[in-house]
């Protein structure tokens, strides 16, 4: 039995080399594929500097054709700022005793414009008097 025991352990032991060897060229293998890949998703800084310029000169681009848009873009006009009339009273200048006017008022205090001038006879009224809503400013 000797023989037999010495090359069962022969056996075994070629068995066990092929497995080694099986096993470290499994290894090797990994190490190249982990490296690869290593080398795909790691760019070199040749590529990183080539995609950096890429990209600022798209961004480049992306100005010009937004300044070459906004010349021709129609301008904003902001509608002008219309300020409400300033709504004063109506009012007629006040007559002075003695004095000549073209114009004369009448019980409902309306203005009417006389053809011939009219000396006024009354008391003196204030410098400005209202004119009644619906009566223009008397000139």
């Amino acid at each position: 039995m000797p023989l037999k025991d010495a090359l069962r352990r022969a056996l075994d032991e070629d068995d066990a080399e092929e497995m080694r060897d099986k096993a470290r060229k499994e290894r090797d293998e990994l190490a190249e594929r982990l490296a690869a890949l290593e080398a795909k998703t790691t760019p070199d800084q040749d590529e990183l500097d080539a995609l950096q310029a890429e990209l600022e000169k798209q961004n480049a681009e992306v100005v010009r054709l937004q300044t070459e848009l906004d010349k021709h873009a129609a301008p904003v006009v902001e509608p002008p700022v219309v300020e409400p009339p300033v709504v004063e009273p109506k009012t007629r200048p006040g007559r002075k005793s003695g004095s000549a006017y073209d114009w004369d008022v009448d019980d409902d205090g309306r203005v009417h414009k006389l053809d011939v001038a009219r000396v006024y006879s009354g008391e003196d009224e204030a410098d400005e008097v209202d004119l009644p809503a619906d009566e223009p400013a008397a000139e």
